[in-house]
C-alpha cells in the first residue's frame, strides 16, 4: 500500500504515474480549481484487506455504492472493475 501512495503523491506532483493522481494534478494545473478552492485538502484512505482479490472487490463495492447514490462514477476514477457487471 505504500508504494501506491507513493506512486499517488508522486503523479499528483508530477502528472503521472497513477490515473487517478494524473486526473487531479491536470485539474489542479490547467483548471480554476485551486483558485476556486483556496484551501482544500486530499484524503488518501484505505482499509487493511487481506489480499489483493478482496481489495479489488472491497474497491468494486465502494464504486458500485458511489454510482447507485450519485449516479455516475466518481470523477478521478478511470478504471471500473467489474464494468458490465450486476449493480
Amino acid at each position: 500500500m505504500k508504494g501506491r501512495l507513493n506512486q499517488f503523491v508522486n503523479a499528483l506532483n508530477r502528472g503521472t504515474g497513477h490515473s487517478e493522481a494524473n486526473l487531479l494534478y491536470l485539474l489542479i494545473k490547467y483548471s480554476r480549481f485551486s483558485s476556486t478552492l483556496l484551501e482544500y485538502n486530499i484524503e488518501y484512505r484505505y482499509k487493511g484487506v487481506s489480499s489483493k482479490k478482496e481489495a479489488k472487490r472491497q474497491e468494486e463495492l465502494r464504486i458500485k455504492d458511489y454510482v447507485k447514490a450519485f449516479g455516475e462514477v466518481p470523477p478521478l476514477n478511470s478504471v471500473i472493475p467489474n464494468r458490465f457487471g450486476e449493480w
